[in-house]
Parts: structure tokens; C-alpha cells; sequence
């Protein structure tokens, strides 16, 4: 199974980690959705998305 690391530092984390689980899961891709705050979470993931505001 891949891990997939939502970067916890700033903006719409929640939103960012809803979405992928859901896009994950309509894929049917298992996967497991982690938010990383530290180096010792992102050395668990597989990929990393880097969250941050809405654009306007």
C-alpha cells in the first residue's frame, strides 16, 4: 500500500486531505492519506502534495 502525505504547515490541509482520500477512493487505489508535519512523517509517504490557499 503507498502513503500519501498532505503537508501540514499552512492553508486548507482538511480540505487537501478530504479530497485526496475521496479521489483515491473513486480510483480505487489504496493508499493510505497522512498529514505531514515533520522530516520523520514525510520518510513514511510515498508522495507528498503541498497544500495551500484557494486561488482567487
Amino acid at each position: 500500500m503507498i502513503s500519501i502525505g498532505i503537508l501540514d504547515l499552512q492553508g486548507d490541509v482538511s480540505e487537501h486531505f478530504e479530497a485526496t482520500k475521496k479521489a483515491l477512493s473513486s480510483m480505487d487505489i489504496k493508499a493510505k492519506t497522512l498529514k505531514v508535519k515533520t522530516v520523520e512523517d514525510l520518510s513514511m509517504c510515498n508522495g507528498l502534495i503541498i497544500s495551500g490557499e484557494k486561488a482567487q
